[in-house]
């Protein structure tokens, strides 16, 4: 639970700006981690291996990728972030 949290509180506006997400782009990766951040916490609530439980594809500069690739339409890059957590959880193994 300690990772869900860090990974709840480091989603603030500040922290976005600070990873190099454009003033313009940062309220919308902030939009887009607000619908994903259930998906989230579920994917690492199923999580075996703690110590790899938050999926790397969830930092901001991430986000802001699905975002651009979706021509920043929030409700489609969080779709298309949800449909990778669910590739990724069905095709990459957690831990050997």
């Amino acid at each position: 639970m300690a990772t869900t949290t860090i990974v709840l509180e480091a989603y603030k506006l500040e922290s976005i700006l600070s990873s190099g997400v454009s003033k313009e782009e940062a309220s919308e990766v902030l939009q887009v981690w607000q619908r994903v951040r259930d998906d989230v916490i579920a994917y690492n609530a199923r999580c075996t291996d703690k110590s790899s439980c938050c999926p790397p594809l969830s930092d901001p500069l991430m986000l802001l990728r699905f975002l651009r690739a979706r021509d920043n339409d929030v409700d489609d890059a969080a779709l298309m972030f949800r449909e990778a957590l669910v590739w990724r959880e069905e095709r990459i193994p957690r831990a050997l």
